[in-house]
């Protein structure tokens, strides 16, 4: 599998004040993607323009406003890449982030999804060689590139890396 088999699907709705710098945050990857999938659900501001002018890799997809779960559906449908990764309109990545998290999926077949109950932020990981679950608390998520850009949001899932 190459580097950059991978695509980064992302979900906006209004999002002309964010999209500039989260999709300048992807592109500036030290392991860049394949393509990014924008997926406009139904913004009524310059979003979908913003995503189209940013770079030739860019694909906008326009639907109706559905909601972020099937707009990010919609971008994974469209996918053609082995690995797809995913980043909400607003928030930034560090520029090794896929780096770390591309070499950890390779080596240990990690996968995580971060969970937030009301007594303990988790993060529960699976090896994908392995049937047991991991879990990893957020201070450990800087070691695979993982970090919240803003406060936790409860049942939020964020800076995932999956197989297709």
């Amino acid at each position: 599998m190459s580097n950059n088999n991978y695509t980064v699907v992302i979900p906006a709705f209004n999002a002309e004040k964010y999209i500039a710098e989260c999709l300048q945050s992807v592109l500036s990857q030290t392991t860049p993607p394949q393509q990014i999938i924008v997926v406009d659900d139904g913004s009524v501001d310059a979003t979908a323009q913003i995503a189209r002018n940013s770079s030739s890799i860019v694909k906008v997809i326009s639907t109706p406003n559905r909601g972020a779960g099937a707009a990010t559906t919609t971008g994974v449908d469209a996918v053609q890449t082995d690995i797809v990764a995913f980043v909400d309109s607003d928030d930034v990545w560090l520029p090794k982030k896929m780096e770390i998290q591309l070499a950890s999926l390779n080596d240990s077949a990690l996968v995580c999804d971060a969970v937030t109950t009301k007594m303990r932020r988790l993060v529960i990981c699976t090896l994908k060689r392995s049937t047991k679950n991991i879990l990893v608390g957020r201070a450990q998520l800087w070691r695979f590139g993982c970090m919240p850009t803003i406060e936790w949001v409860k049942f939020e899932i964020w800076g995932m890396v999956m197989a297709k």
